[in-house]
């Protein structure tokens, strides 16, 4: 209670949980948007609207405690997704320096249908004109159904500068389904230590 003002105080909200109620009060691109290598659909946006109400309620609930470990998970999914593969070695411009930070693969979020599940789709990286650039048909896309593309320019001092491109081209699906408290029947098979989320392909 803060004795100046006379009103209810709660406590400021651990980390992971932070993002995740700054999106419930505000939007949710504030979350998604920070993890450079997931490709959030509309409707995988809207499932962690849902996670982030969820969690919201939970505190308002008196659960703090639940939210925190809740949110610490689903955070935790995502960071491994979002690095998933690391950056790609090894990659060369024609000059011989190296070509930094082209992730390995980008993981498309959608809905699965079930609570707190996301439907997931890893893209691979693939380089333009290479052996692998084949048909692009089902390349990643983005919400505005253009091609992903990952460009990098080669080093200053360098003429012509070159530019490497990538697209991202479809290699597995699978979920990162909710199997905790609440959660329901996800139909399928968890294996080990799972809290909250776990991941299937």
């Amino acid at each position: 209670m803060n004795t100046d003002t006379m009103t209810q105080t709660s406590p400021a909200p651990v980390e992971p949980l932070k993002p995740w109620l700054n999106a419930a009060y505000g939007r949710i691109t504030s979350l998604t948007g920070k993890y450079h290598n997931l490709q959030f659909r509309e409707s995988g946006e809207g499932r962690a609207n849902q996670i982030a109400g969820w969690l919201a309620g939970l505190v308002h609930g008196g659960r703090r405690d639940l939210a925190e470990k809740v949110a610490a998970d689903i955070t935790a999914q995502f960071e491994y997704l979002n690095g998933y593969g690391g950056d790609i070695q090894d990659l060369t411009y024609q000059d011989g320096s190296p070509v930094l930070k082209v992730p390995r693969y980008i993981v498309e979020l959608g809905d699965d249908g079930t609570f707190g599940g996301f439907a997931l789709r890893w893209y691979r990286a693939v380089r333009e004109g290479s052996e692998q650039d084949g048909d692009r048909t089902e390349y990643l896309r983005t919400r505005w159904d253009d091609l992903m593309i990952h460009r990098r320019w080669g080093p200053q001092g360098v003429e012509p500068r070159e530019i490497v491109t990538h697209f991202f081209a479809p290699v597995m699906n699978g979920g990162l389904l909710y199997h905790g408290p609440g959660g329901g029947e996800t139909f399928s098979v968890a294996i080990g230590d799972t809290r909250f989320w776990s991941i299937h392909t």
